[in-house]
Formats: C-alpha cells, structure tokens, sequence
C-alpha cells in the first residue's frame, strides 16, 4: 500500500489564520493553540468552576448500563474527582458511523486524554458528545461506496415525515438490514468481512433508533479506551441542563448583542462571520410533537410562527423548569 501525505490550506480564510497562528487572530480566542501551556492554563481556569460532578456521573452510569462496558464506568467514576478534565468532541450520529473524519474525531479525543492526563497529573476523561438533537437526517441516512465509476451515494430508502431528532427517529429493521447488506456487498470479502457483518446486524438488532445504532457501534470499537458517549437529546441530560437553558433565556437580549458584536468585528479584521444569525432569534430550539422548532423574539416575546405558539419570558422560563425535555440549544448556544 503507497501513503501519500499532503498538506491542504483550508479555504476559511479565518480558520487557516488561526491554524497558522496570526498574531490579528489572538484577539477572538481565550487560547492559543501555539502556545506549549495552553491546557495548564485551561485547566487553571476551570478549577475555579462549579461543576455538578456527583449528578452527571450518576446519570452517565446510568445511561452506560447498557453498552456493559467496564472501561467506560471507570472513565464515568473519574468526573467525581474534582480536580479531573474532559476532553469533549462530537459529530452527528452518522450510519455505519458515519464520515471517517468522525472516527478521526474519536481516536483524537482519546489520544489528546491520554496525552494530557500524563502532562497534567489529572484525571483526563475522553468524551465524544452525539448530535442526538439534530433533526436533518438527509445528512446522516447514507454513506459513501467506490464503484467503477467513482463514489457512489447509498441512502437507507426510509421515508421520513417529521422533523424529527436522530435520538427519536426509529430505524426499519428489515429496510436498515437490507441496506446493511447492499453496503457490504459494494467492497471485496476479506477474513474479516462475515464476523464484522454479524457484529453490525447485532448492534442494530438492539437498536430502536438512528442514535441507538451509531452508539452502539462506537461502544464497540472504542469501549476499552474509556470513551464515554454524551447524546445531546437524550432526556435524562436535558434535567441537568435546565438551569442553562434559563440562563440562556434570561440573558438572550445580551447574547444577541455579543454575538451582533462579534459578527462586526469580524467583518471588520476582514473575515467573513463563521455563524451568521438574525437578533430575532432566541438561539433556542423546541420540540413540538416530536419535531424540532426554532424559537424566535417578537415584541417581547418568545413565538414559534409555524405553530402559533408564544409564551412571555416568565411563562417559557417556568416551561424549562417544568419540561427540559423539550428545549436544546442550536449552533450560537452549543
């Protein structure tokens, strides 16, 4: 096998810039990659931080009961201590895993954990956060084969009705196994091919949804490094968030402005602003029959237009406290 490494220049004029280490980008970031004690100085500043360790462990056990994993529950004890880290990552739960650039994320998570966890004498835990909220499953339903003529797209042919999340989304057996099968038969057998074959059957036969079966997978390949997965829309993590979103709610005329400020002085420095979002939205997402909502503002209020729905600050405020469940952040507020 012939490896040819290249270098590419990202085409986001800003990001390259960062990457390169321009002195004009230190003023958008607390921290700057380049320099060798970034993550003692992270690590710094979040020791003066109150974390509710003892409740997001009792919770992540919990929810890891079902992976039987021993590496992952050690790796969940460790976030009760309190001088321990994480390093978080994440991507949306893709079929078969998804991209590979997705299985890239995870092994650097983990290597980046091991490596600081040596550095700093802590307790570093890898944790690779799963986009369970997302509801655009076109981007997720297929994945990529070689054929003669190049790439070919391989949709799972599911019909989906609703905007609704990849965390509540329920995959059809029969059509996901065929598709399984349609995917595998695309490549060339190897010794390997039939015991891997069972291995993915196994893991959506226990699969209700389109999360369940990616977590599985991912369980599976990298359990014994300790990896422990956070799906965002599970509701069990949406209790511990609640306080959040009531920050976010109570201070989103503020968030507005910052992130309006931000957006100037990008433009300013001559960048083009990497999220690019109106001062009418509320940077909050709501779930409706199963389906995903924007929230926006509309003269003091908060509304969601297509349902004719509209609650006061005080009324939605009171609504998080009572229904977590139903509310998740989007790109402003992640």
């Amino acid at each position: 096998m012939q490896l040819t490494e290249l270098s590419i220049k990202n085409q986001n004029v800003f990001v390259q810039h960062y990457i390169d280490g321009k002195e004009e980008m230190s003023s958008f970031f607390d921290y700057s990659i380049h320099r060798k004690d970034m993550w003692r100085e992270r690590l710094k500043d979040l020791s003066s931080r109150f974390f509710a360790r003892e409740e997001l462990a009792a919770y992540l056990s919990s929810y890891h009961n079902k992976f039987g994993s021993s590496a992952m529950q050690s790796a969940i004890e460790k976030l009760k201590d309190p001088s321990s880290a994480a390093v978080v990552g994440g991507q949306q739960a893709g079929l078969l895993t998804g991209p590979l650039y997705t299985i890239h994320k995870i092994i650097s998570i983990i290597v980046l954990a091991k490596q600081q966890e040596k550095e700093l004498q802590v307790p570093v835990i890898p944790i690779f956060w799963v986009a369970g909220e997302d509801h655009d499953l076109d981007e997720i339903n297929f994945v990529h084969t070689s054929e003669e003529n190049g790439p070919v797209k391989k949709k799972l042919p599911q019909s989906y009705w609703k905007k609704s999340s990849a965390a509540s989304t329920s995959l059809d057996q029969e059509k996901c196994a065929a598709w399984i099968d349609d995917v595998f038969a695309a490549f060339e057998e190897t010794d390997h091919t039939n015991t891997l074959l069972d291995n993915v059957k196994r893991c959506l036969r226990e699969s209700v949804t389109f999360t369940d079966f990616f977590e599985l997978l991912i369980a599976d390949l990298f359990q014994e490094e300790g990896l422990v997965l956070l799906n965002s829309g599970d509701p069990g993590i949406k209790k511990l968030e609640t306080a959040m979103f009531q920050k976010i709610l109570r201070e989103n005329d503020k968030l507005a402005r910052a992130l309006s400020d931000q957006q100037s002085l990008m433009r300013d420095a001559g960048y083009q602003p990497i999220i690019e979002s109106g001062k009418e939205q509320a940077n909050l997402f709501y779930e409706y029959e199963e389906e995903r909502f924007l929230i926006e503002k509309d003269n003091g209020r908060f509304v969601i237009k297509e349902l004719d729905l509209g609650w006061t600050m005080d009324e939605l405020y009171t609504h998080m406290e009572e229904h977590p469940e139903r509310f998740s952040n989007n790109v402003v507020t992640r």
